[in-house]
């Protein structure tokens, strides 16, 4: 890419067109992922539908191992996990950061609050009280395009709470999503005894696909990732048509590192804006330091950045 970038787009944009075929000898393509068409965009909206109602009878407790499966696959393909970001061109510390997020959020203490938040139970006297979500139906999501792999693992979430997912993965960074869901999930599902169509993958332009989301009666909730300008307009059209938007949109993150703070953490946790080149929605974008602290702080953020 770096030392011929217009033969590189040309090829990639050729491959989308069906120009070229000759993708798996050429030494700079590191995966492929055909472009899905209409018709199976609708398939794979009907499939979502048709498996809705039996994957949402599976008990709590089994879809709640699909999170504990999907992390101990992840935690022994950490590297091979990483090698794929770093394929697909993130930068080798941004890869770990993400992939070690993806651990986190799926973790024990994750899955015991999922637990919680599916089904909570109290005791009023001689009463006993019961919270318990309901699944919502066919859920669809669209990752963003600077971190699609790991932020398309809110999905896993989806899935858990008894939804049916139909995933979006980016046209301009597939491969990842496609991994995630392919190599591991897919197989854990299927292991599962999952039917058909619980979980469901298409790829292709982002403003054809969310369309049609829209106008499908088929589809639930629409889960998007993105800019606040165009999530805000999402977001208002899901309402109008009766869909339930999520919507994960642009941050203005902002740290506040006070006079008794660990300052080598807090140095550490500062140098996080760089990741992605400052894109990313939660990394650090200011902060606000006690007058105390502020000079030292500074200073050791500074030699971390020198040292980088």
């Amino acid at each position: 890419m770096l030392t011929d970038t217009l033969q590189s787009l040309k090829l990639k944009r050729n491959q989308e067109k069906g120009r070229r075929d000759d993708g798996e000898s050429h030494p700079d393509v590191a995966a492929r992922c055909d472009i899905t068409s209409d018709e199976q965009l609708i398939l794979a909206l009907e499939s979502a539908r048709d498996a809705f109602s039996r994957w949402s009878a599976f008990p709590m407790e089994k879809r709640l191992q699909l999170a504990t499966r999907f992390h101990q696959e992840v935690l022994k393909r950490k590297q091979e996990f990483i090698d794929v970001l770093i394929e697909e061109g993130h930068p080798r510390k941004l890869a770990e950061w993400e992939v070690s997020g993806v651990l986190q959020s799926t973790d024990s203490a994750s899955v015991a609050l999922w637990r919680k938040l599916l089904l909570e139970e109290c005791q009023i006297g001689s009463r006993d009280l019961k919270l318990m979500r309901k699944a919502d139906g066919v859920v669809t999501l669209s990752p963003p395009q600077n971190a699609a792999a790991s932020n398309s693992v809110g999905g896993l979430a989806c899935l858990v709470a008894g939804n049916a997912l139909v995933m979006k993965a980016p046209r301009s960074c597939s491969y990842g999503v496609m991994y995630v869901w392919r190599e591991i999930v897919a197989p854990i599902l299927e292991d599962m005894g999952a039917p058909p169509g619980t979980l469901n993958l298409v790829c292709g332009m982002s403003s054809k696909i969310i369309g049609r989301w829209m106008d499908s009666p088929l589809v639930d909730d629409i889960f998007f990732f993105g800019g606040s300008e165009r999530g805000i307009q999402i977001g208002c059209e899901a309402v109008q048509r009766g869909k339930k938007p999520i919507l994960e949109l642009a941050g203005n993150d902002t740290c506040v590192i006070w006079h008794d703070a660990d300052l080598d953490c807090a140095a550490e946790a500062l140098t996080e804006c760089f990741f992605g080149s400052g894109q990313i929605c939660m990394v650090p974008k200011c902060a606000v330091i006690h007058p105390a602290i502020a000079d030292r702080l500074i200073e050791k953020l500074l030699a971390l950045v020198r040292a980088c």
